[in-house]
């Protein structure tokens, strides 16, 4: 700037009186903060350079003007108000965000403060106003604002006790509750497991940000939603920080994996575990068997006696019936915790873990050839189903059980000597069961 139209500025001004009275001239005028002093009327009389460059207008064009003449419409009530209080002695200050008009006609974010100053006798000056230019501030204020607001996501703010500040429309929708009733909640009320918000609190105070951690929220209406959360700390007031969380429902996206492994890993006629989920946990059962040698489990193979007949005689649709109520029976007749899986066409497996002896195997396998029997046949058997039924037995106290090392090294062994078994309790005419144990025959048993 021209040291001409410098001096000219702090002339007018010190044309006033106002400067003399003031031992920071030289702040004053090198400020970059807008400085203006103004009188009762809010009137400026004088500015300094940085105060000019933001409302673009002349020191002579200011002398001519109130400041309500360049505050924006909107502020021009709350702005009077504070400054009436100001000069009747009632405040001794204030501070404000308001928006200025520029000479340009452009809208000016600026943080005021407005303070009384010393003047001496006969100066009209009462008031010194600093303007801060906080339009970069407010733009990116009203970009986030407008981002958390419509954001399809939910976005939370809560303290660090879990108190709501602020949710948007989203986070409301996602919950179910209402933000009056969400100020009575703390985030940790919406957890499945409170147990959860702690992990993630330790995890956010060793990184102070985290992504993708996923949990389970209880929505108002008790329904279960599946989130990932992405959430950083934030300063808060008296040191102590806040908490901005940023929820994605993925509840259809879990919704569809369980469906996607379901169909992995169960029969699509009958519901139940297919070869895969069998061989898996049977795996894990001899996994346990290993661990402790004085347990012991069973697999009981079982093929329908005479399906074949029903089917060709009737078609596919009724076999499947019949074999979709067969697969509910068996889980039935089964213990809480025992596996019932299709193994293919007419034959099903099952698996007995964490026997207390093998009389219960017998038990089990005496259930089902009656339980089977039972099953309501409708047209496609008269006379009703039986099943053939071949056990292969891990016990390390019984003689019909198969060698340990065989079966730890293959699992899928038992399967086959089940198999094997199953075949003669079928040629024994059917409707019964027989254990199988290498080297010594089978024994027929029902």
């Amino acid at each position: 700037m021209p040291e001409q139209e410098r001096a000219g500025r702090a002339g007018s001004f010190r044309g006033s009186g106002a400067v003399e009275s003031i031992d920071w001239e030289e702040m004053f005028r090198d400020s970059p903060v807008g400085i203006a002093v103004v009188n009762d009327e809010g009137r400026p009389l004088g500015v300094n350079d940085a105060f000019v460059d933001m409302i673009g207008y002349s020191p002579d064009e200011l002398r001519g003007m109130t400041f309500m003449e360049f505050t924006h419409l909107d502020d021009v009530q709350k702005d009077v108000e504070l400054y009436e209080k100001l000069v009747a002695g009632e405040i001794p200050h204030y501070r404000i965000d308001k928006r200025y008009v520029t000479a340009s006609g452009e809208v000016m974010w600026a943080e005021l403060y407005v303070t009384t100053t010393p003047t001496p006798a006969g100066s009209d000056a009462r008031f010194v106003a600093f303007v801060r230019d906080i339009t970069d501030r407010r733009r990116a204020e009203e970009r986030y604002r407008s981002l958390f607001e419509n954001s399809r996501d939910a976005i939370v703010l809560t303290d660090h006790e879990g108190n709501f500040r602020r949710v948007n429309d989203a986070f409301v929708e996602l919950t179910g509750y209402s933000r009056s009733e969400l100020e009575e909640l703390r985030a940790q009320d919406l957890y499945e497991d409170p147990g959860r918000r702690q992990e993630l609190l330790e995890a956010l105070e060793d990184s102070g940000y985290v992504q993708g951690f996923e949990l389970q929220l209880r929505r108002a209406d008790g329904r279960l939603v599946y989130c990932t959360v992405t959430t950083n700390l934030r300063p808060g007031p008296e040191g102590r920080r806040g908490i901005q969380a940023i929820i994605r429902d993925v509840t259809a996206q879990k919704e569809l994996e369980e469906e996607l492994r379901q169909q992995a890993l169960h029969d699509s006629l009958t519901g139940l575990p297919n070869r895969t989920l069998l061989h898996d946990r049977l795996d894990q059962a001899l996994a346990r068997i290993e661990r402790s040698p004085e347990a012991c489990l069973a697999v009981l193979f079982l093929d329908l006696d005479g399906f074949k007949a029903v089917n060709d005689r009737h078609g596919h649709e009724v076999g499947d019936r019949m074999l979709r109520r067969i697969a509910a029976r068996l889980s039935e007749l089964v213990r809480d915790g025992d596996t019932v899986a299709r193994f293919g066409g007419d034959e099903f497996v099952v698996l007995l873990h964490e026997l207390e002896g093998v009389e219960e195997t017998e038990l089990v396998a005496r259930r089902i050839c009656d339980g089977v029997g039972g099953v309501e046949p409708a047209e496609a058997s008269p006379t009703g189903l039986t099943m053939s039924i071949g056990i292969a037995l891990v016990a390390a106290d019984d003689p019909r059980g198969l060698p340990r090392e065989d079966v730890l090294d293959d699992p899928s062994e038992l399967i086959r000597w089940a198999d094997r078994a199953m075949y003669r309790a079928k040629e024994a005419g059917g409707c019964s069961y027989r254990y199988s144990r290498p080297g010594n025959g089978d024994r027929a048993e029902g």
